[in-house]
């Protein structure tokens, strides 16, 4: 079962609560792991309670998880275990995931009603073009009437997805592979983001959302103790925009 945002959000409100009662570390997490539903993040729990037991830190023990808790959840623990605010600074990480959480909840919920128009929209072109359009070319061309461009296109456009709607199939299933290694590349990444920010709306929108994440995270590190350098760039790579990082690597 996957791991959501919403899932660390929570463990980490639990987790400040019991380290803000004073009950350790190891019997917190252990808590934690036997009320949780999520059967991967229990063991996940169970292995980093094992570890503390043994003499590790809580960032040290959690590193080997970091494609779940995240580099920079990692790293804001460790500069809370060395200057001692780590009560302090689990509230802060729970209330700024939450905060993400309900922010990336809006964005789907305004977004998922123009998705299902234009899902819908295609599946009824499709239909008409696959099923329907050829009954109606096979009847003009019995009777060898003359039609206007625009349905000569489409009949066209009809017959060239029922020849080779492979290719088509092939081609979106390419198109997505492609976008997938597209975002490896932080140079391809930065060119799309280019591109998106020049869209007149979307521009201010991804702005808005970059720069708020981008303060947020930036206080939230200068105030768990990080350096000044990696605050900057953990707070660049949390905006989520290849652009913002480019310009935090530069400041």
């Amino acid at each position: 079962k996957r791991i959501t945002l919403k899932d660390i959000s929570h463990l980490t409100y639990q987790f400040s609560v019991l380290m803000e009662a004073r009950i350790s570390i190891v019997d917190g997490l252990r808590s934690i792991a036997e009320q949780e539903g999520n059967p991967r993040l229990r063991n996940v729990l169970m292995d980093v309670a094992r570890q503390i037991e043994a003499g590790s830190s809580v960032s040290g023990a959690m590193s080997p998880h970091r494609a779940i808790f995240g580099e920079m959840y990692i790293e804001m623990l460790r500069s809370a275990e060395a200057t001692g605010n780590m009560t302090s600074m689990l509230a802060s990480l729970a209330e700024m995931l939450d905060r993400q959480y309900e922010m990336n909840k809006n964005i789907k919920g305004a977004l998922m009603y123009p998705a299902c128009v234009i899902g819908a929209l295609t599946m009824a072109v499709t239909f008409l073009l696959i099923f329907v359009i050829p009954k109606f070319a096979a009847m003009f061309a019995s009777r060898n009437m003359a039609l206007p461009v625009p349905t000569q296109m489409l009949v066209m456009l009809s017959a060239f997805l029922r020849a080779y709607w492979y290719f088509i199939v092939g081609g979106g299933v390419g198109g997505v592979v492609l976008l997938r290694r597209a975002g490896r590349n932080p140079r391809t990444m930065r060119r799309i983001d280019t591109w998106l920010h020049s869209i007149p709306y979307l521009r201010e929108v991804l702005r808005g959302l970059a720069v708020s994440r981008f303060a947020h995270v930036f206080g939230l590190s200068l105030q768990s103790g990080i350096c000044m350098l990696d605050a900057l760039e953990m707070a660049g790579s949390a905006s989520g925009r290849p652009l913002m990082i480019q310009d935090t690597e530069k400041m």
